[in-house]
C-alpha cells in the first residue's frame, strides 16, 4: 500500500519570487530532489507545489509517494529526505519545516 510523505513550508509572499525561476534556490532543489529520488527503493512519484491562495505567505509542499512503509522509513533515514534536502540547499530552518505521513484513502485490501 503507499505512502505520501509531505515537507511543507510557508515563506513570506514577497519572497515568491524564489519559486520557479531558473537558478532559484527552491527551484535547484525540487530539480536536486527529482534527479535522485527516482533511484530510490520503493520510490513511485513525487510533486512539488507551491499555494495561490494564502494571503501574506506562500505555502511550499513536496509530496513524495512510496510503495510501502518500509521504503518510506529507508528513504527518512537518508540523506536524500526531503527535509534534509531543503534545509542544506534551500537555507530553510528546521523550525518551518513541517512533515506529515498519509496513507492513500482505498487503498487497503
Amino acid at each position: 500500500m503507499p505512502y505520501i510523505y509531505e515537507v511543507s513550508f510557508d515563506i513570506p509572499a514577497e519572497k515568491a519570487r524564489l519559486i520557479n525561476r531558473v537558478g532559484a534556490d527552491l527551484d535547484r532543489v525540487v530539480a536536486y530532489l527529482r534527479a535522485l529520488l527516482p533511484d530510490s527503493e520503493g520510490y513511485w512519484e513525487s510533486r512539488a507545489m507551491y499555494s495561490l491562495d494564502i494571503p501574506g505567505i506562500v505555502r511550499v509542499k513536496y509530496l513524495s509517494v512510496w510503495q510501502d512503509w518500509h521504503t518510506l522509513e529507508d528513504h527518512r533515514r537518508s540523506a536524500w529526505a526531503e527535509e534534509k534536502v531543503f534545509e542544506h540547499f534551500g537555507n530553510i530552518q528546521p523550525e518551518n519545516l513541517e512533515m506529515h505521513i498519509y496513507e492513500e484513502v482505498g487503498s487497503r485490501q
